[in-house]
Order: C-alpha cells, then structure tokens, then sequence
C-alpha cells in the first residue's frame, strides 16, 4: 500500500520535486521494481530486471562502492531516481553522505583495505549471484581501472581538494573549530598531510586486492561472501543456519551460497571454505 499524497514510503522519502498542500507524487514505479526485486524467481529477475531498473548505473554504483569501500551506503545514504517517467519508468541511482569511505568510518576510526565489500543491498545481492551479471561487472570494472579508477587518477582527484582546502583557508577554519577536540584519538591536522598519506597509502593497497576480487568474478569463481543469517556478520551461525534450513526443508535465495539454483549440502561446505577463506571453488 502506498499513498501519493504522502512523502515517505516505508523509511523513503520524496526530495524532488518538494510536495506541497495537496501535490501529489508517484510512488508506483519505485513500488513496482521493489517488488520485483524481492518477488521475482532467478530466470524471471534475469530476464526483466533491466525493464525496472538502469542496469549499468548499477554496475557503475556497485563498483564504485567497492573501490571506496563505502559501508555506509548500501541500501540506505542513497537516491533512487527517474530521469524522465513519460519515457521511461527505470530506476537509477546515486550516492549521498560518503563519510565512511577510502580507508575512513564516519566516526574516524580505520577500515581496512583488504576487505571485500559485502553488500547488504538486495538488488545488488541478486545481481552478484547471476553469472551473467557478475561478468558485466568484471568487464566493467577492469575498463574502469583504466581510466578514473587508476591509483594515479584517484590521487590526483583527492590531491585538487586537499590542495583547494587548503589554499581556500577552509582548513584552518575547520582546525579554529574542531582542532582542539580529541576525536576516536585523533587530533585533527591544520595542513591534513597526514590524512593525505593515508588515503594515498590505502588506494595504493585497496586496488590490487580487487583486482584480484574481480578476476575471480570474471573466471567464474564465487567470489562474493553470503551473509546467510543476515546479521552482518560471516560466522558459524550462518552455518547453523543453513543447516537448520536444510533439516526443515527451506530454500531461501540467501541459502543458496553456491549459485547453483538449490540449497544443498554443497551450499554448506563452501560456507565452511569461505569462513575459513580459502578460494577454493570446487
């Protein structure tokens, strides 16, 4: 159920245009692709989902969240969008708040540069297990790494604002603010050189392992890590789970770790290998 006079929907919420006293929006074809994100089988979601959602946006957004690293945004610090609905009702996508990216949490605090992003979003979810489009994502993603996603091209975009922050005096104001504050530990830097090694440090760690992420995805490997539980957690409970499944009969698309199409003992016994991380796919 949804109501056009409304501007939220279910934790959603009209930005453009702004709804006055008795405008109405029109929430039908976020509501429409939504259910046949959640809805649809495996063939069907394969064949039609192209007919609800801008695929290569999504590409494009699914590989730019893993370059970043971006936790934060996924399934949520996000706009959906519809360019024009007399020509066509796909959604597409973009990004907002990226604080928590390249190497950062919100709060301040490291993120890794070895981790695979495990993305919680469900259209992407089903996007990672179909074969066909995990190869459009490797392909996309190595034409991508070389152009702006080159280590060069990523510092040098991070070097203009740090140059421009600084040369504005934007950074001395910030410092006049917060410098003296002690956040997560860290006392913030009026010229920010630290701050810009470390980014350029972690770009120069971070690209190498999804290069190698990537090429697994292109061979055909399975490569993505099911949070079976959906806790956000990869651990012996997900293991519990599945096989709590298997015992009662169930098959849920998230118990499917294999991307075969059936929860099976197979499903379990590469849950062990990636809890263990191995890449073994046989």
């Amino acid at each position: 159920y949804y109501d056009n006079h409304s501007e939220t929907l279910e934790g959603f919420e009209v930005k453009y245009p702004d709804l006055n006293d008795n405008d109405t929006t029109d929430w039908h074809p976020f509501v429409a692709a939504n259910n046949f994100a959640v809805q649809s089988h495996r063939v069907e979601f394969e064949e039609h989902v192209a007919e609800f959602f801008d695929i290569e946006p999504m590409i494009d957004y699914s590989i730019f969240m893993s370059v970043a690293n971006a936790v934060d945004n996924s399934g949520k610090n996000m706009f959906w969008a519809i360019y024009d609905k007399r020509a066509s009702q796909k959604l597409t996508l973009a990004p907002w708040d990226l604080d928590a990216t390249f190497g950062r949490k919100f709060n301040n605090a490291v993120m890794p540069y070895d981790t695979i992003f495990n993305d919680r979003h469900y259209l992407a979810f089903r996007m990672l297990r179909s074969y066909y489009f995990k190869q459009k994502m490797a392909d996309r993603y190595f034409e991508l790494r070389n152009g702006c996603f080159t280590a060069d091209s990523l510092k040098a975009r991070f070097s203009r604002y740090f140059n421009y922050f600084r040369e504005s005096g934007a950074a001395a104001v910030e410092y006049a603010v917060w410098g003296q504050n002690h956040y997560n530990g860290v006392v913030l830097d009026t010229d920010f050189r630290t701050e810009e090694k470390y980014i350029y440090n972690w770009i120069d760690k971070r690209l190498p392992v999804l290069d190698t992420y990537y090429q697994k995805m292109r061979e055909g490997y399975v490569v993505y890590v099911v949070d079976v539980n959906g806790d956000g957690v990869l651990s012996m409970s997900d293991i519990t789970t599945l096989v709590g499944w298997l015992i009662d009969g169930q098959t849920h698309d998230l118990g499917d770790v294999n991307g075969d199409g059936n929860v099976t003992m197979a499903d379990v016994t590469l849950l062990i290998k990636l809890l263990l991380r191995t890449s073994d796919n046989s």
